[in-house]
């Protein structure tokens, strides 16, 4: 019996030096003609998926970009992380796969990542590192147009003209608000945040398809307002004003459908009172894939005309393979406003771009 904390001590060494050994060996890489990939050693079926789309992927964007990717990248994949990062220097694209989209599909968010990383790291290349707080919005932008245009799929990016509309109707879109990007996104990368820079870049892009690269490349020595001047040829004021245009005479669709089974419901609503005259509204949506956030759920009141965003509350599930979400939103009421029964639209648009509308009324009742 003595002898069994000696075997004991044995046995922990060896684990530990095989788990050195282990930990030493555990990154694979392969390698294609401009893209080595990294990966960790029991995601090697995978990897070997990857390589030679990691090599298309390379060659889609660096025809994009005017030849803006260096002449050889590397694409890390990284489970331990849940950000990724682009260095233009090194020319590496690390992709953190320790988020929940990775963990439910694996295949279907490194499809996505993988040509958003390298699009990310081409223009950023192409600036010379010019991704800053002011021009983070475009960067943005730019990455999702050319990661949907790679995968065919487009039709996600139509629901960015409902979304910027709906933000400006809040009073959150223009340079002005997008150019304080930390404050605008609040550290997340959605379908909403992206929207501003796709509806404006696509709207350049329809007057002259080659001022965007142009675009990225004169932000290498100059500020934003001087780069878009050159890039695009007019005042400031007159291309913030071409884009709002375009984007005040989108009309809305009763519905944007990218996977029918996914869109979200809006299940029901329960009013109640919110502090003096207002009223809070109590939006449950039915979302299978858990991908509707407040910031992307609108309600437009009739009776003021304005639009306000949703509240994020407790979520709630009604069952395994469907989630109950609860969301707020609290309309103002004026004192002198007459009791009767007033009607409101809700915008719901979830992050792969579903778009889905419901109408309600609410009440004001005297002295309430």
């Amino acid at each position: 019996m003595a002898r069994f904390p000696h075997v004991c001590v044995v046995l922990i060494i060896l684990g530990a030096f095989f788990h050195g050994a282990a930990f030493a060996q555990q990154t694979r890489t392969m390698s294609s003609k401009h893209v080595v990939l990294q990966f960790p050693a029991e995601r090697e079926i995978l990897g070997r998926e990857l390589s030679p789309e990691a090599e298309r992927c390379y060659d889609y964007v660096n025809r994009a970009t005017n030849g803006g990717l260096p002449r050889n990248i590397t694409v890390a994949l990284d489970w331990n992380a849940s950000e990724s990062s682009w260095n233009f220097r090194t020319g590496r694209v690390a992709i953190g796969m320790n988020q929940p989209e990775a963990i439910a599909d694996t295949r279907k968010f490194l499809r996505h990542n993988l040509i958003y990383g390298i699009a990310r790291l081409g223009l950023i290349n192409l600036s010379k590192g010019a991704q800053r707080e002011d021009t983070e919005f475009l960067f943005e932008g730019m990455a999702e147009i050319l990661t949907h245009e790679y995968t065919h799929s487009t039709r996600s990016l139509d629901a960015a003209w409902a979304t910027a509309k709906l933000l400006d109707e809040t009073g959150r879109l223009g340079f002005s608000n997008q150019r304080v990007w930390s404050e605008f996104s609040v550290g997340k990368k959605n379908h909403r945040n992206a929207a501003p820079g796709i509806t404006f870049l696509l709207t350049q892009r329809e007057i002259d398809r080659g001022r965007l690269m142009k675009f990225f490349e004169a932000l290498q020595k100059n500020s934003l307002l001087k780069a878009l001047n050159l890039a695009f040829r007019a005042p400031v004021a007159e291309i913030e004003a071409v884009w709002l245009k375009k984007v005040r005479s989108y009309e809305i669709p009763e519905e944007i459908t990218i996977q029918n089974t996914d869109a979200p419901i809006l299940l029901k609503v329960a009013q109640e009172a919110a502090g003096g005259r207002a009223v809070r509204l109590n939006l449950f949506i039915k979302d299978r894939d858990g991908d509707i956030y407040p910031e992307n759920i609108f309600v437009r009141d009739s009776r003021s005309g304005k639009t306000f965003q949703a509240q994020d509350a407790a979520p709630e599930k009604d069952n395994e393979e469907n989630e109950e979400s609860l969301f707020s939103v609290i309309i103002p009421v004026d004192d002198d406003c007459p009791a009767g029964n007033y009607t409101f639209q809700v915008i719901m648009i979830d992050d792969i771009g579903n778009l889905r509308q419901s109408n309600g009324t609410y009440s004001v009742v005297s002295g309430q």
